[in-house]
């Protein structure tokens, strides 16, 4: 559809997406007013428009075979340092990890810490870490030096340091805002998203962690998330296309109600980081992309996903030039980044003798799905 061969994509709820192709889309909307006549006017008709609107999304498309493998996604793992755990109790605490005294103790001379991290190829992947007067990473020891009094964005610009001059080939590395802030109030870049170079689920592990020699009453560490999200990639038939959606169609729904429940922080957390779909989620749809042709920037045609405005969108901020590109991470609590929603109906149709599988789905756009 879009000029760089970008498909319409539904989104489970796992973050799994599912490609289509398309050779008919509508995309209706139906705004519930009705103009009344008023008596003795010359049938002047007045209404009242509260800003009621249906929306329906038709498409129409077919499911063909593979002709190379597809599907193969890169597992991705997290450490926030601005986020503890407690070593014991594994509570979730803000700021703890960088307080001085917890830095002492995780990185004392004689705890022998080492950040593990295993590859797509299950190898250990190690960094040791200690306490020291700078903030620096010496690679021929593998060593990342940290202040006692380092900050959680320093401290993850180091580590990132440390993961990209020894394991590029492995890992690719970026920093953003973590779940909580520094004492300032400000957002902080403590977060340290950490991808596997290669597709494929040898890239899912217990990883990363730190490690220490002896376990303390009152450490924290910092919070992780493992590895996963890694799929291999693999060759589909019309057919199995097909199945795999009449499945879905006549069985799935939301893991949780916590899930639903957290695309309610729309209206707090605009312009905020958000959370990812989680990889343990259902195949449940909750969301679809499709990508359109956009010439605002420098004149060329670059693929941005359609969006929904639904919420507290001025007049600017409803325009294209706001929508995300094609290829951004879909979120249930961003509009900008596709339309969330669910599938209503599908046909699936097949005429004997031909190799493919044509479809009729009807999707409707909904900001909350329970």
């Amino acid at each position: 559809m879009a000029a760089s061969g970008t498909p319409i994509r539904l989104v489970r709820e796992d973050g799994e997406l599912i490609e289509l192709n398309a050779t008919k889309i509508v995309m209706s909307t139906d705004r519930r007013f009705g103009p009344k006549s008023v008596p003795f006017s010359g049938s002047n008709r007045v209404s009242l428009d509260l800003n009621l609107n249906k929306a329906v999304i038709l498409i129409q498309g077919f499911f063909s075979d593979d002709e190379i493998a597809v599907g193969g996604k890169k597992a991705v793992a997290t450490i926030d340092f601005n986020v503890s755990r407690d070593l014991i109790i594994r509570s979730n605490v803000k700021n703890h990890f960088t307080r001085v005294s917890n830095l002492a103790n995780v990185f004392a001379s004689n705890q022998n810490t080492k950040l593990i991290l295993k590859d797509s190829n299950g190898t250990d992947r190690v960094l040791n870490m200690v306490l020291g007067s700078s903030n620096s990473y010496n690679s021929s020891t593998k060593i990342v030096t940290i202040k006692s009094d380092a900050t959680p964005a320093q401290i993850a610009t180091i580590v990132k340091s440390g993961l990209d001059t020894s394991y590029s080939s492995n890992f690719t590395t970026s920093i953003v805002n973590g779940e909580g802030t520094e004492s300032g109030g400000n957002p902080t870049n403590s977060k340290l998203i950490i991808t596997q170079t290669s597709d494929g689920v040898g890239g899912n592990s217990s990883t990363p962690f730190i490690s220490l020699d002896s376990r303390i009453v009152g450490v924290h560490l910092p919070k992780t998330t493992d590895f996963a999200g890694g799929k291999t990639a693999s060759r589909k038939s019309a057919g199995d296309k097909a199945q795999d959606m009449y499945s879905i169609m006549n069985n799935s729904s939301r893991k949780s109600f916590r899930a639903a429940g957290r695309t309610l922080g729309n209206i707090v957390k605009r312009g905020q980081p958000y959370e990812s779909l989680s990889s343990s989620g259902s195949d449940y749809i909750v969301g679809i992309l499709i990508p359109f042709n956009s010439i605002l920037t420098d004149g060329d045609y670059t693929p941005r996903n359609f969006f929904m405005p639904t919420g507290f969108f001025d007049k600017g901020e409803k325009t294209s030039k706001n929508a995300k590109a094609a290829g951004g991470e879909f979120s249930e609590i961003d509009n900008l980044t596709g339309i969330s929603g669910g599938m209503k109906s599908m046909e699936i149709m097949y005429d004997a003798g031909e190799a493919i599988y044509t479809f009729d789905m009807q999707f409707l756009p909904s900001d909350v799905m329970l």
